[in-house]
Parts: structure tokens; sequence; C-alpha cells
């Protein structure tokens, strides 16, 4: 039986409509267009359908509101949007958030171009403009936002605007080995004088999300190691290596403009289905490639089980990174570079030859740092919240004077004992600190120094320590653990070697930079 609020809505409906039709007939028309309004056509119709007492829309004839209250009306209901796990090779599920028809949800970026939604919803179809979605099996490219039809089987429709953000979450560093000022020692009998050092914190920011070797179907000699954390996929082999322990072929050594290249080529293997039928193949990022290695053991700085290249070929692989430093763009960022042998960030001239290893996945997304204007800096890709000054700086809004050089037990303390926001802050490691370096500057320091005001090149406590530029890392060199790692952000380069032992004083040749971070 109707219900009576049923019936009082289709004799509202019908008088609404009725006094429409007397409006629009005041002057009748000659012309004969069934979607004109005043024409005999559209006004014989519009009679049929409201004697009918139907309320779905002819000729497009009804607003957004009234489509959604009918909707819900006759039961249709979206009550998750989600990007779940498995379907997308993910290491956890995102879900988004519903204001009203609009849905905001984060993505990892290597999926960004290619996300499977997967949609909680009795609706009959779900259409994203011309594509009919299948739930947790159609993928779709989020790189801006996409309108969803929902369609109940009495075509009753709900239309949702979803906004997805591409964000970068940084990965550990592999690294669980703590230390004093000289050598390895138990992390337990160091945690209260050596505090949150990178070996105390197992899976912080996050777990590393890197896989076993594998192959795409159609594909059994293209071998990929995936990241489910991130989302994006390696060539498992340096360039010029193959087969599934890249045992085989001649390893490349390539200048930039050839490493480019290289990885571009890999999109038209295969009678152009591309490398493991993927099409999206660049070089990576400077970011991509320290977050692929690991800092474990001195020298190996990519886990043979994952990047099964032979251990002579992976002792030293100097890798090209897509970075340019500006504004000449004649050199770029790369990895382990400068000698070091352990993984360091540092610039190299375009035309000096490398070796490659290329990555699959959506573009890497520009940084989106905010001010929280409470002493701390937001990435919103990362999640992770910095020190908005240096130590040493008052936490004023323009970092207002000189930062101060410190010991590397010292700012591990300064860190641990600092409580803005009621966090809980650490030094931060190799990783972390190099997701601030900005090749979009066009000048030293290259770092958003829009957001990080009165960035510091020297330490003001230590005025002839000609090092002083350098910040602390919490990560100790792994070959001579008297060393710490250290990173220049006016160069930019690392160094494990740390330039002078981990001891100093208040004011010594040994005291460098510090910066606190916490999160995610």
């Amino acid at each position: 039986m109707m219900s009576r609020y049923k019936f009082f809505q289709q004799i509202l409906f019908m008088l609404y409509s009725l006094f429409f039709l007397l409006f629009i007939n005041c002057s009748p028309a000659s012309y004969n267009n069934g979607c004109e309004l005043g024409s005999k056509t559209f006004v014989n119709n519009f009679i049929l359908t409201t004697i009918a007492l139907r309320m779905d829309s002819y000729c497009g004839i009804k607003n957004a509101a009234t489509a959604a209250a009918n909707a819900a009306a006759n039961g249709i209901t979206l009550t998750s949007f989600s990007f779940t796990d498995t379907p997308n090779g993910l290491s956890k599920t995102y879900t988004g958030t519903i204001i009203g028809t609009n849905i905001a949800i984060d993505i990892p970026y290597g999926k960004t171009t290619s996300a499977i939604p997967t949609i909680v919803t009795n609706a009959t179809t779900i259409q994203a403009g011309i594509t009919t979605v299948v739930n947790g099996v159609t993928a779709l490219d989020f790189t801006n936002p996409i309108t969803f039809t929902l369609t109940s089987s009495n075509g009753s429709k709900l239309v949702y605007t979803v906004t997805a953000y591409s964000i970068t979450p940084v990965e550990d560093t592999g690294n669980s080995a703590c230390s004093d000022n000289a050598a390895i020692q138990p992390c337990s009998t160091v945690i209260a004088t050596y505090p949150r050092q990178d070996g105390h914190l197992i899976d912080i920011p996050n777990a590393k999300g890197v896989q076993t070797p594998t192959t795409n179907p159609g594909y059994p000699s293209d071998f990929i190691t995936k990241n489910t954390l991130t989302g994006i996929i390696w060539k498992t082999c340096l360039e010029g290596k193959t087969g599934f322990d890249c045992s085989g072929g001649a390893l490349s050594s390539l200048d930039f403009t050839n490493a480019t290249n290289a990885c571009a080529n890999l999109n038209t293997a295969n009678s152009g289905a591309g490398y493991a039928g993927l099409k999206n193949w660049r070089l990576p990022t400077l970011q991509e490639l320290m977050q692929g290695q690991v800092f474990a053991t001195y020298q190996i700085n990519w886990d043979v089980t994952y990047f099964p290249t032979p251990i002579a070929v992976e002792k030293n692989p100097a890798l090209r990174s897509s970075n340019l430093i500006l504004p000449a763009a004649t050199s770029s960022m790369i990895a382990n570079g400068s000698g070091t042998n352990d993984g360091m960030p540092s610039v190299l001239a375009n035309g000096t030859a490398t070796n490659v290893r290329c990555v699959s996945g959506s573009p890497f997304p520009a940084a989106d740092l905010i001010d929280n204007n409470d002493g701390t800096i937001f990435d919103k890709r990362s999640k992770l919240f910095w020190q908005k000054c240096a130590i040493g700086q008052p936490n004023d809004a323009t970092c207002s004077s000189g930062a101060i050089g410190r010991g590397w037990q010292n700012v591990l303390l300064d860190c641990n004992n600092l409580t803005i926001l009621g966090k809980q802050w650490r030094m931060p490691n190799i990783i972390e600190f190099t997701s601030l370096i900005d090749t979009t500057q066009t000048a030293a320091p290259y770092i958003n120094t829009s957001k990080f005001i009165n960035f510091p090149t020297t330490a003001a406590a230590s005025p002839t320590a000609t090092n002083a530029k350098h910040f602390n890392l919490s990560n100790s060199n792994l070959n001579n653990f008297n060393y710490p790692a250290r990173i220049n952000f006016a160069t930019p380069n690392g160094s494990p070697n740390g330039l002078d032992t981990k001891t100093g004083t208040t004011v010594g040749a040994n005291d460098y930079l510090g910066r606190c971070v916490a999160g995610p």
C-alpha cells in the first residue's frame, strides 16, 4: 500500500507540474521539438508523464537535489569507497571520506593512473564517465576527479565525484644496528643515552613494500619487482642484465640522455605492449632510488633477494635519477655517488655514464608542504611532520636567529626531548631527510625555503667548521661506526663518513646542524 508521505509527495509533484505547464503555455510556440519548452510534443508528453505520476526526468528536467532525494527514497546507497589492498597490489587498504556527494581518498602515487576502486553500494550499475565499472576489477586513471553515476534497477540515479590524492609514503632504511659514538652496541643498552636512532626504529616511518621478483601473465622473461607501499614496479635487473637472477647480458653504463631513453624504450618492448606488459617505464626520481636501497650492509645497497644481480655488480652501482640540478640542468642527482659506496645522494654531470635501474608507475607528484604555524611543517604527501626551525633557532614564525652546531648524540637527545604538538620526535634517517631535497629550486640550498624559513647554511656556534652546513642523520656509517651519516642541502649530497667523527662539544669542529621529524 502506498504510504501517506508518498501519496502527498506525488500530489505535490502533479500540482507543480500542472502549474509549470500553464506557465509555459501562456504564449504557445509553433515549433514541434520534443525537448523545447512550450512545444506541442513536449507539452503532450509532459502531461502524460505527470498524469501517470512518474517522477523520473523528462528531457533532463530534474535538479540534482531532487534526483538524490528520489534515489534515496528508492533505496540507493553508497556506504564505502576504497582502494583495497589485494586487487591494487598495495600493503594496506585506503578508504575514502564521504561528504555529501563528494569523496576524498588517498592513493599511493604509483597507482594513481591505474587504481581499482571497490564501492559498497546497492546500485545495479556503476558508471565512471562512459566506462562501466566492475567492482574490484576495473582500473581507472584518478589523475583528475572522476564522476561516478550509480543507477538502481528502477532507473534512479546517484552521482558522486571522487578526488584522489597521490601520497608518497617514505620507507624504512632496513637498518637494525645501533651504536654509541664509536661502535655497534645492543640497541637496548643505548636506548636512553642514544635514543631513537635509526636502528631502534624498525619499520618507521613505514615498512618496506618490496616483493619477491615475479612476472606478469604473458611475459615470462620480463622480471619485475613490485612495491606494495608506493605502488611502483621496478625492472628487477639493471639495464643490460637479463634472466631470473640477472646473471645474463652485459651491464650498461649510460649518460643521462641515454639512461632516460633506455627506460622510455621499455614502453615499446614486446611489439609495443611494453616490458612486462607495462607502458609507463621511466627513469626513477632520487627519492625512489633512495627508498629502493637498504642501509643494513656495507656497500650492498640493493637487497639481492629482491634485485638478484650478482654481488660483484651490485657492490658499487652509481644509479642515475631524473632529478636535474637547476638552473643549468647539466648535472643531475645520483644515488651511491662520490665514491662512497653507501647509497648516499650526490650530483654528477649528465655526460658521465652510470648504471641504470628503471621504474614503472604513475609520475612522482610535486611536493605539498603545509606550514601549520605552530613550529611544524606538514608534508601532505608523506604524512611526516618536520620541525620548521633548525635546532638552536627559536620556534617562531621566521626562525629568526641562527642555528647551532651539535654533536651526533646531542641531536639524538634534542629530538627525543622535543615537545612540539606533543608528538614523539626523532632525528631523521637518510631516506626521510632526502625526501626534502628539492631540485625545483634554481639555487642552493636545495630545499623549499618558503616553508623552511631562514634555512641555515652554516652553524653559528661553529663558525670555523667548514662543513657545518651538513645536517646530522640518525644512521651510522656501516663501515666505521665512529662516523654518522650527514646530508648537505647546499650541494646537495650526503656523506656517510660524516667528514668528522660523532663526538663533539658545544662549539667544536665535529658539530653539525640538526632538525627533527615525527610521524606519520
